[in-house]
């Protein structure tokens, strides 16, 4: 964390993690001059609490890449030291670049994200079927859908945490366009997944206040 805390010797460290929203998370350690590197250790837990993967016991100034397929759903992720007295800095980092998270503490963390479940109908995700508008909002999101989206369509917006803010149905008379409303949730990321019989697609927005 380039600063003092109780143990001088773990000062320096980076640590950036990938995640994908699909269902191949890839989860990259990138660890510099961290000398108890191996007393680092992560864990994934489904929303049951059962233990998908865990691992510690890494070496300092190395790169590690873990990869996990995850069924649809969402998952905890913990990253810790396993004496419980070290501090270091660190980020969370998605795969368009985007920081999700920066923090200082290392003793404890836990991160809460979501998969959607891809397959041989996915459309390129570059591509979807709809745009959000405006991008930064400050509570009213609306959702224009193109002429390709026609039925069986489900909505499920969620935030850089995984928390889920809304999981509905969207109604024929909404396929042109419908507005959300998010006014009393906090700023921060967020994204809109749409699936219908297609596919399923995935977009972000930023909330600000």
């Amino acid at each position: 964390n380039s600063g003092m805390d109780e143990m001088a010797s773990n000062d320096t460290a980076f640590m950036e993690f990938h995640f994908m929203l699909a269902n191949s998370v890839d989860l990259t350690l990138t660890l510099e001059d961290f000398p108890i590197a191996n007393l680092l250790a992560w864990s994934i837990h489904d929303g049951g609490g059962n233990l998908i993967d865990s691992l510690d016991g890494y070496e300092k100034n190395t790169i590690n890449i873990e990869s996990n397929c995850l069924e649809e759903g969402c998952y905890i992720f913990k990253l810790y030291d396993v004496a419980g007295t070290a501090e270091g800095s660190f980020s969370l980092v998605d795969v368009l670049g985007d920081t999700l998270v920066a923090v200082n503490d290392l003793l404890d963390f836990t991160y809460t994200f979501c998969v959607s479940t891809t397959g041989v109908n996915e459309r390129k995700a570059f591509n979807p079927p709809f745009s959000l508008f405006p991008n930064p909002t400050n509570g009213k999101l609306v959702i224009h859908f193109k002429s390709t989206v026609k039925s069986n369509v489900n909505l499920r917006v969620f935030s850089a945490r995984g928390d889920v803010c809304i999981d509905r149905r969207v109604g024929s008379g909404e396929l042109n366009s419908l507005e959300l409303n998010l006014t009393g949730k906090a700023s921060g990321l967020y994204f809109v997944q749409i699936t219908d019989e297609n596919g399923t697609y995935t977009k972000k927005f930023s909330l600000l206040r």
